[in-house]
C-alpha cells in the first residue's frame, strides 16, 4: 500500500517510521528545502515518550537532556519575587523516569535519522492538487509530476495544504482562540542559573 505523507516534521517522520515498520510503503514530502531546526525546548513525557521508547530513542534523549536539564521549576510573581519551586528530579520521579527536555529541532533530527535510509523523502516538494479516484488518489506535485497513491496523509501543520486541497479554504476551519505565542533562544546575560523560571498572570505567561 503506497502512502504519501505531506510534512516531514515530528508527526510525519514518526508516522513514516511506523508505517514502513508495519510493511507499508510511505513516501514523505516536505515543502522546505531541508529539515527545519527551529523551535523551542519541550518537556517531553507522556505518550510521546512512550512512542520514543518503542523506537529506541530514550538513551539518546536522556543524553541530550543533560545539556538542557534545569534543577528547579521556579514560580515567580510579576513583582519578581519567588513564590515557590519544584525540584526537577521530583517531576521525573513522579512520571517514573519517563521525562526529559529537548529542543524541538533535535527531536526532529533524531527521527529523521531513523527513517532517512528506509523511507523516500523529497524536500522542496509540495502538492498542487488531489483527485480521489476509485483506485486511489491522484496527486499532482508542484513540479508538474503526477503520481497515484492509495492514501494521502496531511501532517503539514496548522496551515495544512492537504486539508485546504481536500476540504476547502483554511478560513472555514480556523478559529482564533485569542492567544499569541513567541519562542526564541537568547544568551544567559541575566545569570538565571540552572533553573526554569515561569510567570503566569492575567492574559500572559512567560517561561
Amino acid at each position: 500500500m503506497k502512502i504519501l505523507i505531506s510534512g516531514a516534521g515530528i508527526s510525519g517522520l514518526t508516522l513514516a517510521y511506523w508505517l514502513q515498520k508495519k510493511g507499508f510503503e510511505p513516501t514523505l514530502i516536505e515543502v522546505a528545502p531541508k529539515l527545519r531546526n527551529q523551535g523551542y525546548m519541550m518537556d517531553f513525557f507522556g505518550s510521546g515518550f512512550d512512542v520514543a521508547e518503542a523506537m529506541g530513542l530514550t538513551k539518546t534523549l536522556h543524553k541530550k537532556d543533560q545539556a538542557y536539564g534545569f534543577k528547579n521549576l521556579v514560580f515567580t510573581g510579576s513583582d519578581g519575587k519567588k513564590y515557590g519551586a519544584v525540584e526537577r528530579s521530583k517531576i521525573r520521579k513522579f512520571v517514573g523516569g519517563k521525562y526529559t527536555n529537548i529542543m524541538r529541532g533535535e527531536l526532529e533530527d533524531l527521527l529523521y535519522k531513523k527513517v532517512k535510509n528506509k523511507v523516500p523523502i523529497r524536500f522542496a516538494t509540495s502538492i498542487k492538487s488531489l483527485k480521489e479516484l476509485r483506485k486511489g488518489v491522484r496527486v499532482q506535485f508542484d513540479s508538474g509530476e503526477n503520481e497515484l497513491f492509495d492514501l494521502v496523509i496531511g501532517a503539514d501543520g496548522i496551515h495544512s495544504n492537504v486539508r485546504k486541497l481536500a476540504l476547502g479554504p483554511e478560513k472555514k476551519y480556523k478559529h482564533f482562540l485569542g492567544y499569541h505565542v513567541a519562542a526564541f533562544v537568547f544568551k544567559n546575560t541575566l545569570s538565571i542559573g540552572d533553573n526554569l523560571h515561569t510567570l503566569a498572570g492575567v492574559d500572559r505567561m512567560v517561561g
